[in-house]
């Protein structure tokens, strides 16, 4: 669904699923998840269970708006269709948005030049040490800030970066690791003050989480499978 798309990525696939289990329904049994990685396939699987997935846009959290805003499905129900992907703009607060964005933005940077915890384990903390910072994580930084730019000037997160071609580039020239340390620091920096003015600007965010139609929604998906209950 994103990322830097070279021959060595995953085929990463994100999507929604509607657990039929009645005693599920109810909370006796919980299954919010459904994943599966296969690096011999090159497969990472994450898919949301319904209520999960309502949930997880009420609370921001990246991935599942990441999902909302998708726009290559391999298959969408005319449900999800219409009543969730057309009306995106009650399901996302902007303001827990942007924050949610913000921390997940600065933690990875701080990974990414070995401040965090995370930055001084395993595979990062060779490449740290060899050339100052883990193109991974500035890489995935950078397709953060670059989606938050974009969500603060037109109100959508960016899905595909294939269709920014120029964001895409500097992207894999930060994931190759060839670019100095300075080059890699200047060009996080001067998207993350970007993104500090315009969020000090009025933009063109016209969204709102309405809590009262996401949880009738919520009922009318386990409706489409529970119709005579």
């Amino acid at each position: 669904m994103h990322g830097t798309m070279n021959p060595q990525s995953d085929y990463d696939v994100r999507g929604v699923f509607v657990n039929n289990s009645l005693p599920h329904l109810v909370g006796f049994h919980k299954k919010e998840f459904f994943q599966r990685k296969d690096d011999d396939e090159g497969l990472d699987v994450h898919l949301w269970e319904w209520k999960r997935f309502v949930l997880g846009l009420y609370r921001c959290d990246v991935q599942a708006v990441e999902t909302l805003f998708n726009n290559r499905w391999i298959y969408i129900h005319p449900f999800f269709k219409n009543e969730v992907i057309d009306c995106w703009y009650k399901l996302i607060n902007p303001d827990k948005l942007i924050s949610s964005l913000k921390g997940f933005l600065f933690n990875e940077t701080n990974v990414a030049f070995g401040l965090g915890s995370g930055g001084k384990l395993g595979a990062r903390k060779k490449q740290i040490e060899e050339i100052g910072y883990s193109s991974k994580n500035a890489a995935h930084a950078l397709r953060l800030a670059f989606s938050l730019r974009h969500f603060l000037i037109y109100g959508r997160l960016i899905s595909d970066f294939r269709e920014f071609p120029f964001y895409l580039d500097l992207i894999k020239k930060m994931k190759s690791g060839s670019q100095r340390k300075n080059w890699v620091k200047k060009l996080l920096t001067d998207v993350m003050d970007d993104v500090k003015l315009l969020h000090g600007e009025k933009n063109e965010v016209r969204c709102s989480f309405d809590t009262e139609f996401a949880a009738r929604l919520c009922l009318k998906g386990y409706a489409t499978i529970f119709p005579k209950h």
